[in-house]
């Protein structure tokens, strides 16, 4: 549904915004394809509530998998700041024909998005962290082996 309703509206290759050619290739990739985003993510998401009855019925591998998502998880957190970051640099391309005061509202936004993020992102990454730590662990190993 989402391709059939948007997917003209997404195609950014023939609509480009001022200083899309500065991004690194592979965010132009991901703007110029959402569909390769979009199924990446949803398949990631039946998986992982596959792999959620599984940690429920304390299987093994679900909680390896958990493991792995988890530490997926915290490399996008940090692949996150670097797309956020690649994306404000772009800003001062598009913020030309723009008012001065305009632009400077935008570029203080810019700076506590960009502080709001980081503590958000390490907070999630510590939290995960944690997790990773638990399943881990002795103990739940055994519990998992146990059966």
């Amino acid at each position: 549904m989402f391709f059939f309703l948007f997917r003209d509206k997404l195609s950014i290759p023939n609509r480009g915004w001022p200083g899309q050619e500065q991004l690194p290739a592979f965010l132009q990739f991901i703007f110029s394809h959402p569909e390769v985003f979009f199924v990446t993510f949803w398949s990631l998401t039946v998986l992982t509530f596959i792999a959620a009855i599984g940690l429920l019925r304390r299987k093994n591998w679900a909680r390896l998998y958990f493991i792995v998502v988890l530490i997926f998880g915290i490399v996008w957190e940090v692949g996150g700041l670097w797309v956020q970051h690649k994306m404000l640099a772009v800003v001062p391309a598009t913020m030309r024909a723009a008012p001065a005061d305009f632009a400077k509202e935008f570029e203080i936004a810019g700076t506590v998005i960009s502080v709001g993020t980081t503590v958000f992102a390490i907070a999630v990454a510590a939290l995960f962290g944690w997790l990773i730590k638990r399943l881990l662990s002795r103990a739940v190993r055994a519990e998992f082996h146990a059966l």
